[in-house]
């Protein structure tokens, strides 16, 4: 075979020599046999130094096969791999009666005994290389690559006994001092022994290795690996900050002892969380709580939260229909409400009041900028003693989608207002676009950064739906492991009006829209639809107040007709993802 080397000046090297190795003169072992190739060889020619790998048995799984070890590996495309074990001294000696290997150290002449002859580490490395390489490497494939070995003596020349050389030795792939000079065309000269060899032994012709295995089999040797925190990783420290932060801020909270109190701060500062902390502690002690929100679906998920004799958990409209045959307002939104009828319920919210024969000694609003101005003084009639009765109101005014906050409304809790400002549900990338949206200017970031947002644009139903799919298969899959129930997709608008919505049939109260292997349901459904997974959708509105893992958001609907409030809407919907956010425009 011929082949004329190309490439630079300087071989390619895979691992980094101590610059001070160099420093001693005159250059002797290793150093100096290492030396040689880095300036003789062409940069086509990769040497890799000091290499062990994990050698595994024939049974899969089994790596009882021990660990294989080589001082230098030479690997060139054209030619294959050559191993070398490297022996310094200027004495190394063979004795075959007492199957011993001698060797000194530098420059000593002090001979000590080794417990391997090097010609047979080189012949035993080269046979456990090649079989790690086909294995793990080429996965069992056949691929026709020349493996040879040598051994090198940078620090002496070969001394044979009566001249002749020993059985298991041949002098083309013995590297001596006087080689190093040349070492290029020793190189090349065993490269070329093994051809001829293996050929006449085997019977074909080695071919240059093809890219793509050469790039696996330098990657393998290079050694470089990385450990990378996975999204779900993430996800899990990031959960466990939340955790620990907000029990801090729980701690603190919990300390202040006010009859009126107002707990302010932006969309995921943990106000819900306070609450509810506030409505265990106060229940500990005795007193009956009302906690109270606008939010139908906050309401749900609270009262399975704080299922306990003493602490009553409903949405605004729920209370009302409890003590009253008819609410015309159950099912009416606060932006639904017209000027007369926010009064009409002010003075159907009055009777329920004076009617109620249930009292309270502490009452807590949640989302209170959702209330209108005068409802919240007319709940503080529920309490069973309006002098030590307490209630404490939990708000956001950049969270006020309807209209109906009023600052003068919390006049009464003006001097004993708790702020807070460390954001503990989003990850930085979404705490930051949300808080754009709400135009929050004084805050504290979370302390975990998270993946990106996502954003994608969609022109059609077909085309968002096939997105939406994608991003649902990403995030439960393994390297995310977010569950399917803790993913809902939010829209400032009804599924029926939703850009995804294709004029799809529904079942009573239930919308639904097919989405490959999920149905895309409005409502809660009982069971799986068409042997489909439920995917969970929700207005911005319904879902003020609660929170999901992950959240596709469905910007494009902003474009539907009569949306109103849009920044307010986007820095809500926004802020309701706590570790992915996916926007589709």
């Amino acid at each position: 075979m011929e082949v004329e080397f190309q490439g630079g000046i300087l071989a390619t090297f895979h691992f980094s020599l101590n610059p001070a190795a160099y420093q001693r003169k005159p250059l002797r072992g290793e150093v100096a046999f290492i030396h040689s190739l880095k300036n003789s060889l062409p940069d086509d020619f990769h040497v890799f130094a000091n290499l062990e790998w994990i050698s595994r048995n024939d049974k899969e799984g089994d790596f009882s096969g021990g660990l294989g070890e080589i001082d230098v590996i030479i690997f060139h495309r054209t030619w294959g791999l050559l191993c070398v074990e490297v022996k310094g001294g200027n004495k190394n000696e063979f004795d075959s009666t007492k199957n011993s290997w001698y060797q000194s150290r530098g420059a000593s002449n002090d001979l000590e005994k080794r417990d391997h002859d090097p010609v047979q580490q080189a012949r035993k490395g080269m046979f456990q290389l090649k079989k790690w390489i086909k294995s793990e490497v080429l996965g069992g494939k056949q691929v026709d690559i020349l493996f040879g070995y040598a051994v090198a003596f940078p620090d002496g020349v070969l001394s044979l006994t009566g001249n002749v050389m020993p059985m298991k030795l041949v002098r083309e792939i013995v590297i001596q001092a006087c080689d190093l000079i040349t070492i290029k065309d020793s190189i090349e000269s065993i490269f070329k022994y093994w051809f001829d060899t293996t050929t006449r032994s085997q019977g074909f012709s080695f071919r240059p290795v093809p890219d793509e295995v050469a790039s696996w089999i330098l990657n393998a040797l290079d050694g470089k690996y990385r450990v990378i925190e996975t999204p779900s990783v993430a996800l899990q420290f990031a959960n466990q900050e939340m955790i620990r932060l907000t029990s801090e801020q729980e701690r603190a909270h919990l300390c202040l002892k006010c009859r009126r109190l107002a707990v302010v701060g932006p969309a995921g500062t943990g106000k819900t969380v306070l609450a509810s902390a506030r409505a265990r502690q106060w229940a500990s002690l005795g007193k009956k709580v009302l906690f109270l929100t606008y939010n139908r679906l906050l309401a749900q998920h609270l009262e399975s939260q704080l299922s306990q004799p003493r602490i009553e958990v409903t949405s605004l409209h729920k209370f009302i229909a409890r003590h009253r045959k008819y609410s015309p307002f159950a099912d009416l939104l606060p932006g639904g409400l017209t000027i007369d009828e926010r009064n009409e319920l002010s003075i159907v919210l009055m009777e329920v009041v004076e009617q109620c024969s249930i009292r309270y000694d502490c009452i807590i609003i949640d989302e209170a900028q959702d209330f209108a101005p005068d409802w919240i003084g007319i709940l503080e009639g529920l309490l069973d003693d309006s002098k030590t009765g307490e209630i404490h109101v939990y708000l956001d005014p950049k969270q006020d989608a309807f209209g109906l906050y009023k600052s003068d409304l919390f006049k009464v809790f003006k001097e004993t207002t708790f702020t807070l400002r460390q954001n503990l549900r989003n990850t930085l990338p979404i705490c930051l676009k949300a808080y754009r949206c709400g135009d929050i200017q004084v805050f504290d970031p979370p302390p975990f950064t998270g993946a990106e947002i996502d954003e994608k644009a969609g022109q059609n139903s077909k085309e968002i739906l096939n997105e939406i799919q994608k991003t649902i298969a990403e995030w439960c899959s393994v390297s995310h492991l977010v569950k399917l129930r803790n993913i809902v997709i939010l829209s400032p608008v009804h599924l029926v009006k939703s850009c995804i919505f294709y004029g799809n049939t529904n079942r009573g109260d239930e919308k639904w829209v097919s989405c490959g292997k999920y149905v895309i349901m409005e409502k809660k459904g009982v069971g799986n639809h068409f042997g489909k997974e439920r995917l969970l959708y929700y207005t911005v509105q319904s879902f003020k107040g609660c929170e999901a893992d992950a959240v596709i958001f469905l910007e494009r609907d902003f474009l539907a007709f009569g949306v109103d409030a849009i920044d307010v809407k986007r820095y809500i919907g926004y802020s309701r993802a706590r570790f992915l956010l996916k926007i589709i425009y």
